[in-house]
């Protein structure tokens, strides 16, 4: 599969996204949602645009007719179904834009001008091919939509229990990469990123003040975690977006308990669960919010009621992939809670080994960890993070610790900004056992950063002096953002204006690239390929599996008692090449794989025909 990277990839990402935008605007006057200004309403438009154009190419999938051609007729049925409101929504960017230069304070332009250097910034690296950052992309948010437009349907794909997780964005991606168009999948990740900032805007601004709305934005924007997501292909800011505005949902609603908010709220908590399966630690937390809201107000029928629309709407959403999952694996949330559920191609000790991999991330999960869990998160975020990713761009910054606590001296704090925190706070408790990953707190720092927007702005009506230290602060946070968005965008910036080969950037800036690329230039299409010691396999070009234990059962490592037999079962399955990436080589562990691999290398049935970078090829004999 041919792709290119140009700067096409930006205004046919604007023509979707235009798309996604109107169908939602649409669909929102069919569910009798009234918004209460533009950008409240284009806001949720987008979320529920994007969540049921992610739907349909799911659809496609399914029904095995995922083609190009297919996914371009299904963007002109929206566009055709939705062209008035694609015409008034012009027009009101177009109006808004016009009224905006009239009346411009200093404040409003220096916000801007930070916004837009690290929108920007982050926008190069975001139309860059993945690379050095983009690992699960790599290896499955991006791989897996290929596998499936090659074989122009969604199947089971045995050796990535990854493939089997939610897959929302993931079917956006596959838009992307059915184009040719790295860029325009990469960019519905950048869009998730944005459309949060505006978000946090519009939700601090309207039960706040402005002041919440826009130092929410600029903490969220700046939190160096989110930057460097922005600019890959992963899942976690889609989480981020979905949580956001369920739970503006859930605040609209008990501002007049209008039903129509909690359908909605269902929807986007149902295309939260999409995303990821963490999310159903706030969406329940949301349950529990509009229960008690509505008992005191109105009894405990009229909270069970509320609470069970809201999450019969979710749990109808969220559904399909679940249950596509389910037949797939006999597992709904596979390859988790195997104990409970099993699955296939699985086992309980690839269970512990990944329970294992999880238990590898922060510092601790007992009671004074927890504690301690605000510091050590802020000050030791490399504990936190996803090795191989840059430390800078492993944190979520300092702004949390910094401002929220000095709510403790604050009178009077917004009841909204209070319960945002109560729906992140019972995320923390369950991440803090699950599994401490930094990024897996992306799905609630909007609430976050909304809860600090409203602090700042707290300080800054109350305090006379120490605000300007509230504020400084502040403007610190925003440069600990701005540098590494500025370094992504150096680094990518010559392959996005044409100032690098596409084929000369990977080989800098990707190790297992150059072997790829052999493999697709140097072997028969009818090639199958293994992987050892490395799951990247999205520039390959030939049909590969991972082959490290641990990621699936399909290969009888126990049965193996030489290199020899190995390398004859892979003959037998029809494997012609090996890659093995040495330095992730666990050979250190003595692991057994690894001693069939050496003694094949060896006998000369593993024969190198390729190295570079620490890849190495090796032609099966």
């Amino acid at each position: 599969m041919e792709f290119k990277i140009l700067l096409t990839a930006l205004p046919i990402s604007i023509v979707i996204l235009l798309i996604a935008i109107s169908f939602g605007r649409m669909l929102l006057k069919h569910l009798g949602i009234k918004a209460s200004d533009d950008l409240e309403c284009s806001i949720f438009a987008t979320g529920l645009g994007l969540g049921v154009l992610a739907y349909l190419v799911l659809a496609v999938g399914l029904a095995n007719i995922l083609y190009a051609w297919v996914l371009v007729t299904l963007l002109l049925i929206l566009a055709v179904a939705s062209i008035k409101e694609m015409g008034a929504f012009i027009r009101i960017i177009y109006n808004q834009l016009r009224m905006s230069g009239k009346k411009i304070s200093a404040l409003y332009v220096l916000i801007l001008i930070a916004v837009v250097l690290m929108g920007g910034f982050v926008l190069i690296s975001a139309l860059a091919p993945p690379a050095f950052s983009d690992w699960d992309g790599l290896a499955y948010h991006l791989a897996v939509p290929k596998m499936y437009l090659k074989a122009h349907k969604i199947y089971y794909i045995p050796f990535i229990s990854h493939s089997n997780f939610p897959f929302l964005i993931e079917m956006l991606y596959t838009i992307g990469l059915a184009l040719g168009d790295i860029g325009v999948a990469k960019l519905f990740h950048f869009a998730m990123y944005i459309t949060t900032a505006v978000g946090i805007f519009s939700l601090g601004r309207k039960y706040i003040n402005s002041v919440a709305g826009f130092v929410g934005v600029l903490v969220f924007m700046s939190v160096p975690l989110c930057i460097w997501e922005a600019g890959i292909a992963y899942s976690d800011l889609s989480t981020a977006l979905y949580v956001l505005l369920a739970t503006y949902c859930v605040v609209n609603w008990e501002a007049k308990f209008e039903r129509g908010w909690l359908i909605l709220g269902g929807i986007m908590g149902g295309f939260a669960l999409g995303t990821k399966v963490l999310a159903v630690v706030p969406v329940l937390a949301l349950c529990l919010w509009v229960f008690v809201s509505a008992c005191r107000m109105k009894g405990i029928s009229e909270g069970i009621k509320s609470a069970s629309i809201l999450g019969a709407v979710l749990l109808l959403i969220a559904a399909p992939w679940y249950i596509k999952t389910f037949i797939y694996t006999g597992n709904p949330v596979y390859p988790f809670l195997y104990n409970i559920f099993g699955g296939k191609y699985w086992s309980a000790e690839a269970a512990q080994s990944y329970r294992q991999a999880q238990l590898e991330f922060g510092m601790g999960r007992g009671l004074l960890d927890f504690v301690l869990l605000p510091w050590n998160i802020t000050m030791h975020g490399s504990k936190f993070y996803d090795k191989g990713a840059p430390v800078l761009l492993g944190i979520i910054g300092p702004a949390f610790l910094g401002i929220l606590g000095v709510q403790v001296f604050q009178r009077n704090i917004s009841k909204v900004a209070i319960k945002l925190q109560l729906v992140a706070g019972a995320f923390i408790i369950a991440w803090f056992f699950l599994m401490q990953s930094a990024r897996y707190m992306m799905g609630i720092l909007p609430l976050l950063s909304i809860a600090v927007g409203a602090a700042v702005a707290k300080a800054n009506t109350d305090w006379k002096i120490t605000r300007h230290i509230v504020n400084m602060f502040v403007a610190g946070c925003i440069l600990v953002g701005l540098y590494p968005a500025a370094v992504m965008g150096y680094w990518c910036g010559p392959v996005v204006f044409g100032l690098e080969p596409f084929e000369e950037y990977l080989s800098r800036s990707l190790d297992v690239y150059d072997a790829e690329n052999f493999i697709n230039t140097s072997t028969p299409r009818n090639s199958k390929i293994i992987l050892y010691d490395e799951v990247r396999g999205f520039y390959l070009d030939r049909t590969y599996i991972w082959g490290n234990p641990g990621h699936h059962e399909m290969i009888p490592y126990r049965t193996f008692k030489t290199g020899d037999q190995l390398v004859d079962w892979l003959r037998s399955q029809g494997f012609t090449h090996a890659l093995i990436n040495w330095r992730f080589s666990s050979l250190g562990s003595k692991a057994s794989y690894q001693k069939l691999i050496l003694q094949a290398i060896g006998s000369g049935r593993l024969a190198e025909a390729f190295s570079s970078n620490g890849v190495s090829v090796y032609e099966i004999k």
